[in-house]
């Protein structure tokens, strides 16, 4: 009988009523020992012992026989793969076994198991939000024209109806996929432009309704009163008001603006008849954010407005890895918060930017007295108060720090470094 090489030895655990045990190894010549339970001779008997003894492999294999390869094919084993995994030594298999029922601890005493990776994404490839929001200008759509051509049909449709519907006491509230804000701001460019009206970024992650409220006391009514809470400062513009008022909120179900006592303070503005919202939400569950006593306030009339515009000045205000974190979020913020402000507050903002970047101020810093001089002298403000209510809703923002010095003078500090400072000055140059 030819001697079985290593190759051609397999190990296979087989119960039959005619095989009870089979083992062969290398030192044994490859032959097949087998014991028969009824006529098991002494003779295989001690060949079985001999070969069991004489085992110097812990891999023990033997050589396919054509009757055990068709009885687990009967069975719907492949003989490879039962070869295989039956070859597999038993401290592996132990080693698996632990690892599985252990697998919150180390397998091993150095505790390899339990360390995690050191592995970070390199920070030399990512870009700014200015690089990213520049690059987005310059995608083309290829369907730009088509959806230029639906747009155009919300606006010959919509428009007019929004107005009307204004006017008679309700408010609109848009849904639908795509931005909604170009739509709304043409809205407002062609039928509220002889009307006060106030842009709330809802997606914006500092925007709150104390500022809005702060605004329509202070640029429409003109009063400079101090008031503590916003239930004052909603009682003051509901005796006051008495002229059409217009607020177009981008994403109310924005993250800002989704706890109740923000929900509470917008859906008190609309009960008044004078104020009139224009609203758009993007949240699948916007609706559960008003209980039954503020959807009577706020009298919605939804429109489905499917725009099909890229979300690029919503998602300028969203984390993400492959973006810089540093310094950014601050110059995108600044933009987009002086879109929402007064004329007089975007010059007072930029009296400060130039006087900190100014190369002779070593402290980076001005005092409240020489900026109450300087934007008196303009004709920004009328009064300290004035300047006081613009600075305050600057210090909300976490753009500037006002804080009293040892020797009693107050100092203006900004909070954001020079370099946004630079890129903020020449966006902003020729708009302000």
């Amino acid at each position: 009988m030819k001697k079985s090489s290593a190759k051609d030895l397999v190990l296979v655990a087989w119960q039959d009523s005619d095989v009870t045990d089979i083992i062969i190894d290398k030192s044994y010549g490859g032959k097949l020992v087998s014991s028969n339970k009824e006529n098991q001779t002494e003779a295989a008997k001690t060949d079985l012992q001999t070969a069991k003894k004489k085992r110097q492999s812990k891999r023990v294999t033997l050589a396919p026989n054509t009757k055990l390869t068709d009885e687990l094919s009967a069975l719907g084993i492949s003989s490879n793969h039962a070869i295989d995994e039956m070859a597999k030594p038993k401290s592996i298999l132990a080693k698996l076994t632990n690892h599985f029922m252990f697998g919150n601890q180390a397998s091993s005493t150095d505790g390899t198991m339990n360390k995690t990776s050191n592995n970070r994404l390199d920070q030399s490839h990512r870009i700014s939000y200015v690089e990213m929001a520049n690059t987005l200008k310059t995608v083309k759509n290829p369907y730009e024209d088509l959806i230029q051509s639906v747009n155009q049909i919300y606006e010959d449709k919509f428009f007019p109806e929004w107005f009307k519907l204004m006017n008679f006491g309700f408010n609109i509230l848009l849904h639908g996929v795509g931005s909604k804000k170009s739509l709304v701001q043409k809205f407002c460019q062609t039928h509220l432009d002889n009307y006060f009206y106030f842009e709330l970024l809802g997606y914006h992650h500092d925007i709150n309704t104390k500022n809005l409220l702060k605004n329509i006391l202070s640029d429409v009514l003109e009063l400079n009163d101090i008031f503590k809470t916003p239930d004052e400062q909603l009682n003051a513009i509901n005796q006051n008001l008495n002229m059409p008022l217009f607020i177009i909120i981008h994403n109310i179900d924005g993250n800002c603006l989704r706890d109740t006592s923000t929900q509470y303070s917008l859906s008190e503005l609309a009960s008044n008849k004078f104020v009139h919202i224009i609203a758009t939400v993007d949240h699948i569950n916007t609706s559960l954010l008003w209980d039954q006593m503020q959807n009577a306030s706020f009298k919605w009339i939804n429109f489905e407005v499917n725009t099909l515009d890229a979300y690029n000045d919503e998602i300028m205000f969203e984390n993400s890895l492959m973006l810089n974190q540093t310094g950014n979020v601050q110059l995108s913020s600044m933009i987009h918060i002086l879109k929402s402000l007064t004329q007089n507050a975007k010059n007072i903002f930029l009296i400060m930017v130039q006087h900190v970047l100014n190369k002779d101020n070593t402290k980076k810093s001005i005092s409240f007295s020489k900026l109450y001089h300087e934007c008196r002298e303009k004709f920004y403000v009328s009064n300290e108060l004035t300047l006081r209510a613009q600075l305050t809703e600057f210090i909300d923002h976490k753009l500037i720090k006002l804080k009293t010095e040892a020797d009693g003078i107050e100092t203006i500090y900004l909070l954001v470094d020079d370099k946004n400072l630079k890129l903020y000055l020449e966006d902003l140059k020729d708009k302000v």
